[in-house]
């Protein structure tokens, strides 16, 4: 199984933030797959370099390097999905390239906690909102 992390999800179990990030551990089965955006990477840092937090800057480099199984880069295919995907649906420019990623990545499940995103529904890849299981 493949799970794409958005950035919410990443955040929490980076950062420990509870009661998000034992949701999202007890719902990710042992032998998934987590795979996520580059973007994710940008936009989780944000924070750690306004605070110039290095122990938490390095916490998501680790992260991206040894517990994520892929990060995508955005690529021209995922720009032109997400493109198609804001058209349909008005997500934000980033939400719509973390959908598109998922499914270019071939997930099972997107896993988020943003209640806009059940809008996206794609046959291969079921959006799994995490506060519906906290």
């Amino acid at each position: 199984m493949r799970i794409y992390l958005d950035t919410s999800v990443v955040i929490y179990l980076v950062e420990q933030i509870e009661p998000f990030c034992s949701a999202a551990l007890n719902l990710i089965p042992a032998q998934a797959q987590l795979v996520s955006s580059e973007l994710a990477l940008a936009e989780s840092l944000v924070v750690p370099f306004r605070q110039q937090n290095l122990a938490l800057i390095q916490a998501y480099h680790g992260f991206f390097q040894s517990v994520l199984h892929e990060a995508l880069p955005v690529s021209w295919t995922i720009l032109e999905q997400a493109a198609q995907l804001r058209a349909a649906h008005r997500f934000t420019l980033l939400d719509a390239i973390h959908c598109a990623s998922a499914v270019a990545a071939g997930c099972d499940w997107f896993l988020t906690n943003d209640a806009d995103l059940r809008a996206f529904v794609h046959p291969q890849c079921r959006t799994v909102i995490l506060s519906d299981f906290v």
